[in-house]
C-alpha cells in the first residue's frame, strides 16, 4: 500500500499487527513524540467477569501507544518499565480515547506519559513507561497529515 501520510503509514503498522487488541485501534493523530488514538472495546474480546473493559486492555493500549510515540522519533524501542494507574472502570463496548507524549528523549532510554479517557472525556487510565533505545528508525519520508481540504476550503471563502 501507497502511503499518503505518516499517520496512514501507521495506522497500517497498528492495523496489520499481531496482537488482536490492535485490531480495534484507530490512529487519530501522530506527531514527532505524540500519539492518539481511539479504541472500541468489545464485550467477549475485552470484557472482565464484573463485565468491565479488562485492565490488561489498559495496559497493553498505554504500552502500544507510549512505546508509538518513541518510534515517531525515529528509535526502535523496547519496553524497560511500565506503571499504571486505574483511576475508573470502564463498562462492556467503551470507546477509549488514548493520548500518549514523550517527556524525555535520552540516548539510551526515553520516557513517556500516557493518559486513557471514556466517552465523557473523564480519565480512566494513567500511566508512564521507561524505554530502551534498541536502534535508529528511518521513518518514510511524508507528511505526518494532510490539511482536511473542506476546512481548507471554508476557511478560504
Amino acid at each position: 500500500m501507497e502511503h499518503r501520510t505518516l499517520l496512514e503509514y501507521f495506522q497500517e503498522h497498528t492495523s496489520s499487527h499481531p496482537f488482536e487488541v490492535l485490531h480495534h485501534v484507530t490512529l487519530k493523530n501522530v506527531s514527532p513524540g505524540h500519539v492518539e488514538l481511539d479504541f472500541h472495546s468489545e464485550e467477549q474480546l475485552h470484557s472482565n467477569p464484573r463485565g468491565d473493559v479488562y485492565g490488561g486492555v489498559h495496559l497493553s493500549l498505554s504500552d502500544y501507544l507510549m512505546g508509538l510515540a518513541c518510534i515517531t522519533l525515529g528509535k526502535q524501542v523496547t519496553t524497560a518499565q511500565i506503571n499504571g494507574n486505574f483511576v475508573k472502570s470502564l463498562p462492556n463496548n467503551a470507546r477509549i480515547r488514548g493520548v500518549s507524549n514523550v517527556e524525555h528523549k535520552g540516548q539510551s532510554t526515553m520516557v513517556t506519559s500516557c493518559r486513557l479517557y471514556n466517552d465523557m472525556g473523564e480519565l480512566v487510565y494513567m500511566g508512564s513507561g521507561t524505554f530502551m533505545v534498541l536502534d535508529d528508525l528511518v521513518l518514510p519520508e511524508l507528511p505526518w497529515s494532510l490539511l482536511d481540504e473542506e476546512w481548507l476550503e471554508d476557511r478560504n471563502q
